[in-house]
């Protein structure tokens, strides 16, 4: 349980972070740079929840918690990548 707590705080904390670059970000470059990461996030995150599912096997419930989980990420990249691409046309009609 203390593991899947920190899970959540580190996965919060990524968040955070790409909600503030997303702020921050004025240049094309950095846009893409983080639009490369966040596959690659939810690529190792996958892999470490994968981890602790065959070390648990007879908890039912909290595979569903996870599947939830795992949902909402999916459905924060989607959104998170037409913000991006929403930016990135911005910048092309600027220029």
């Amino acid at each position: 349980m203390m593991m899947m707590m920190m899970m959540m705080m580190m996965m919060l904390m990524m968040m955070m972070l790409m909600m503030m670059m997303m702020m921050t970000a004025t240049t094309t470059a950095t846009m893409r740079q983080i639009l490369v990461m966040m596959p690659m996030m939810m690529i190792i995150m996958k892999k470490k929840k994968k981890k602790k599912k065959k070390k648990k096997k007879k908890k039912k419930k909290k595979k569903k918690k996870k599947k939830k989980k795992k949902n909402f990420l999916s459905l924060f990249s989607i959104l998170f990548v037409i913000k991006v691409n929403n930016e990135l046309n911005r910048q092309r009609v600027k220029l």
